[in-house]
């Protein structure tokens, strides 16, 4: 065996670790629900609430959120993108007020 057959085998190894490492996050990915629930008026002084629903197994400690301006309507237009840290148990429904989470998010982060 050449030093090249080694390092495609490698390449290889890799390639499917990394796919079963994918499938296996997809397989609890698929078990998690997300929904906005937000009441009338429209403006930046209502709650916007995320429910998750989370039926896997395990934990979720990191949710991610894309929030856009007509998510939350006191931003400037386009998406923002934010990681935040949680702990939802298995079998869980939890709410969320995405409002107060993101602002203090923002507060910390200049």
């Amino acid at each position: 065996m050449t030093y090249r057959d080694q390092q495609e085998i490698n390449r290889a190894q890799l390639e499917m670790t990394r796919l079963e490492r994918q499938r296996y996050d997809q397989r609890f990915a698929s078990r998690v629900a997300a929904w906005q629930i937000r009441e009338k008026p429209w403006d930046s002084k209502t709650p916007v609430h995320v429910r998750v629903q989370n039926r896997a197994p395990v934990p979720i400690k990191r949710l991610s959120v894309e929030a856009t301006s007509d998510f939350l309507l006191s931003w400037p237009s386009g998406p923002r993108f934010f990681d935040l840290n949680v702990d939802i148990p298995p079998c869980t429904l939890m709410t969320f007020d995405i409002n107060n989470m993101i602002g203090a998010m923002l507060e910390t982060c200049g």
